[in-house]
Order: structure tokens, then C-alpha cells, then sequence
């Protein structure tokens, strides 16, 4: 559960997280990736904490639940 991530967290990280919005926790390989990827902690403003890799040429992350409040929403439209 990622609010058990969060309260085990160091308190260098704790700050780190507060101040950038994200925090790197471990590099992990999960099937079908050719290379460990690092797995960070991110604290969306609307949801909350989730966990999440960098994605695209600029690393940024994507919240699970707002994706899927986009995509409601484009196929309510």
C-alpha cells in the first residue's frame, strides 16, 4: 500500500518529496521491460501518492486516476 511506502520513508526523503512533488524509491524489472527501470513515489495534488516510472524524452509522470478521469470524460463527449 503506498501510504505504507510513505510513512517508512527517511526523513531526507519525506523532504525531498515535499519539495519536488516526487521522490526515487527502487529500480525494478517487471515482465516485458528489457532494463530496470526506477520506480519513484508521486504526490498528485488531486489523488494523492501512487507510484510510477518517468515516462517520455522528459521523465515526466502520469496519475493513474486522473488518465482514467480523462478518458471518461473523452468518451462521454
Amino acid at each position: 500500500m503506498v501510504e505504507d511506502v510513505v510513512k517508512s520513508l527517511s526523513w531526507w526523503k519525506r523532504i525531498v518529496l515535499r519539495l519536488r512533488g516526487y521522490v526515487f524509491l527502487r529500480y525494478e524489472k517487471r515482465p516485458g521491460w528489457k532494463a530496470y527501470l526506477p520506480i519513484y513515489l508521486v504526490k498528485c495534488e488531486k489523488h494523492g501518492y501512487y507510484e510510477d516510472y518517468p515516462h517520455g524524452h522528459t521523465g515526466y509522470f502520469l496519475c493513474p486516476k486522473c488518465l482514467e478521469e480523462i478518458r471518461r470524460s473523452l468518451r462521454n463527449e
